[in-house]
């Protein structure tokens, strides 16, 4: 009989969803809830609604500082995804605020205003930013590679940031509303958290420009005709855990200012202190690190995050591994299975792709397989549902790596085998 498969969180997750969603707006909604005036109780719902998308604003302001403690916990997609929900979660308490709590002169101006732009950033951040809406939307997929082409890679990079025009508008907002402006304790608890905030974000992003680790391309070469290897040398980035990822930005080459996630696709100390990339075509920053890739530029480091390590090390030592990955996405999985090739651990690979020459590192692989507990499978074209399907093994884990569909394929096809998606792990934005 068909097993149901029940979705398991781990309990930090938990966490970190309960307390950005609700632990965290809590106490700036009890300031209202104590101090306003009988006249202006009936407004106390619309008023929380309006707190809670307002804090909800500043935590997307906080995460897009990308912490990375919280992306050992969560992970960076898990970060974006939390993002996303927060800021998609205060467009809809801002529309009810609007309905239910109208305005009047500069605190109307201030807030509608506020209002026209989350729903500008929302909307364009679906499009631009959430690639894995293309294969649920198809359309999306032709108006999102339209708008790359006419804003590039540099102009989204600041659609992150608008966010900030905002915050700032509607903190204007709530401190021109005659009944709210008068809640002293409020006010300055506001203002003084929302100066804090972006200040720290104002940090953070200077920090990165300013303090990254830099490195230089030892050298770059194409392995097809949609894929590049670089080489980058960065002795301040000397250690990371296998299948973690990093930032890379290159800021003397034109257009390539803005921060990027790539796989690093080797083990530290493998190539002394260089980092091995593994880099495809998809979008315009890809395209021109493509076409511009040489020895001797220089590399912006930011980093760096992932949580292969960490999602294996919470389950048995001694569990089976088996591995989903299409074309690029291999880079992750090749440092990850390097390191567990001393074990006996039961690992085995599923490697996919749509031409030969982008099967990357096969060699690679087919070295490792000398261990009899090391099993890689390659082929051209995608594998059957059938041949998926029978690499599923009692207690394993499941790691995915490559493109969105594919992602989403082995995901759907797992739940139905009755695999728990607690025992499956995948990065679905690196490259």
């Amino acid at each position: 009989m068909k097993r149901i498969a029940i979705r398991r969180f781990p309990i930090q997750a938990v966490l970190v969803w309960a307390a950005a969603l609700v632990v965290v707006p809590m106490p700036f909604t009890a300031i209202p809830w104590a101090t306003l005036g009988p006249m202006y109780r009936s407004m106390l719902t619309p008023i929380t609604a309006g707190i809670y998308a307002y804090i909800w604003m500043l935590e997307c302001v906080w995460l897009g500082c990308r912490p990375r403690w919280l992306d050992r916990i969560i992970g960076l997609p898990g970060i974006y995804v939390l993002h996303g929900v927060l800021g998609t979660g205060a467009l809809a308490l801002v529309v009810y605020h609007q309905y239910v709590l109208p305005s009047f002169g500069p605190a109307k101006t201030t807030g509608e205003i506020a209002f026209w732009t989350l729903v500008g950033i929302v909307a364009l951040a679906l499009v631009m930013m959430a690639g894995w809406l293309d294969t649920l939307v198809p359309p999306l997929a032709t108006v999102r590679s339209w708008l790359e082409r006419v804003f590039r890679h540099e102009f989204t990079v600041w659609l992150h940031r608008i966010v900030l025009v905002a915050v700032v508008l509607a903190c204007l907002h709530f401190n021109l509303v005659f009944y709210i402006k008068d809640l002293t304790a409020f006010i300055v608890t506001m203002d003084v958290t929302t100066g804090l905030v972006l200040a720290w974000y104002a940090w953070v992003k200077l920090r990165d420009r300013m303090f990254a680790a830099r490195g230089k391309v030892v050298s770059a070469r194409r392995v097809s005709n949609d894929i590049v290897e670089i080489l980058v040398d960065c002795p301040a980035m000397h250690s990371w855990e296998y299948g973690d990822f990093v930032f890379l930005r290159l800021p003397r080459e034109r257009g390539m200012h803005g921060s990027h996630p790539f796989s690093i696709a080797n083990l530290p100390g493998e190539h002394g202190d260089a980092m091995r990339f593994a880099v495809r075509i998809n979008g315009d920053f890809t395209e021109r690190l493509y076409r511009t890739a040489r020895a001797g530029m220089r590399v912006d480091v930011i980093g760096p995050f992932g949580m292969y390590e960490r999602f294996i090390a919470r389950h048995d030592a001694h569990a089976p591994i088996v591995v989903y990955a299409g074309g690029v996405g291999i880079t992750p999985i090749i440092p990850t299975i390097m390191a567990l090739s001393g074990t006996n651990r039961p690992v085995t690979v599923m490697y996919t792709a749509k031409r030969a020459d982008d099967l990357l590192y096969a060699d690679e692989l087919r070295k490792w397989s000398a261990s009899e507990a090391h099993t890689p499978h390659m082929q051209v074209g995608r594998w059957s549902k059938t041949e998926l399907a029978e690499q599923i093994t009692d207690g394993a884990i499941y790691l995915i790596a490559g493109p969105s569909g594919m992602i989403r394929d082995v995901r759907r096809m797992l739940l139905r085998h009755g695999v728990p998606g607690s025992r499956m792990f995948y990065e679905p934005f690196t490259r």
